[in-house]
């Protein structure tokens, strides 16, 4: 990954405003993260939305040695071609959000 995704804070941003949530992001590329996930992150959140199948994925193993409640972890799939706050990715984040883990909790 060369430049920064905007995916994730657009997310972030748009959980915060539409649903008053405190939120935090963080990365599951260590070299990469301004924020790594972290053991005391997962433990925190009640809802754990990663925005791809790739960056679970990285991470899925960790989650499960950790026991992370399988309930409170989601998936979207997201794009990354979008720049930071775009309407057409905030609506993809709106939609995809809903439609996956509203629906599950």
């Amino acid at each position: 990954m060369l430049g920064r995704s905007f995916k994730v804070c657009t997310l972030q941003n748009m959980l915060i405003k539409e649903y008053g949530y405190n939120c935090r992001n963080c990365g599951t590329e260590e070299s990469y993260a301004l924020i790594p996930i972290s053991e005391a992150l997962l433990l925190w959140a009640d809802e754990i939305v990663f925005v791809n199948k790739a960056n679970y994925r990285s991470v899925a193993w960790d989650l499960a040695e950790m026991k992370i409640d399988e309930d409170k972890i989601f998936t979207l799939n997201i794009p990354d071609n979008y720049s930071f706050n775009d309407p057409e990715l905030v609506e993809i984040c709106k939609q995809q959000y809903k439609e996956i883990v509203l629906k599950e909790i």
